[in-house]
């Protein structure tokens, strides 16, 4: 399978101490190109197996005790939402996969390209219903928009 991660770094590599947004001993990443581009203006690709990796859900990567999660690399199965449209990569070590800045390859496959969209940007509603209830208000309090 393909992968994605972005980063803000030209260069990206698996380090056990973790990046910005990844954690200690994890890295992320998604089977869109488009949510790579959410966390970093350089979008790196790798070719990975996933399909006898352990499954989890997003309530699960959000609800469950650290220690209740795979302590080797796994899937957070995505659920068409905003945060988690497609299934994500959760590394936690490296495994000789080749990371390399995918230049030829980036395409638009239609989610949102940031992380806050916009009114005007695409999944915008998605997202005000996922992160605010679909309160717009609240959302324009939040950001003086």
């Amino acid at each position: 399978m393909i992968w994605y991660h972005g980063s803000d770094k030209a260069n990206a590599r698996y380090s056990s101490e973790g990046g910005q947004t990844d954690g200690l001993g994890k890295m992320f990443f998604s089977a869109s190109p488009n949510v790579a581009r959410r966390y970093g203006k350089h979008v790196f690709i790798t070719y990975l197996p996933a399909s006898n990796m352990p499954r989890i859900s997003v309530d699960d990567w959000f609800n469950a005790p650290p220690d209740a999660l795979p302590k080797e690399s796994f899937v957070i199965e995505g659920d068409e939402g905003f945060d988690f449209p497609v299934d994500t990569l959760v590394l936690r070590k490296p495994v000789g996969i080749w990371i390399k800045t995918d230049t030829e390859s980036l395409y638009d496959d239609g989610l949102a390209l940031t992380h806050e969209p916009k009114q005007n940007e695409r999944q915008f509603d998605l997202y005000i219903s996922e992160h605010y209830d679909g309160d717009i208000e609240l959302w324009r309090v939040e950001t003086s928009e």
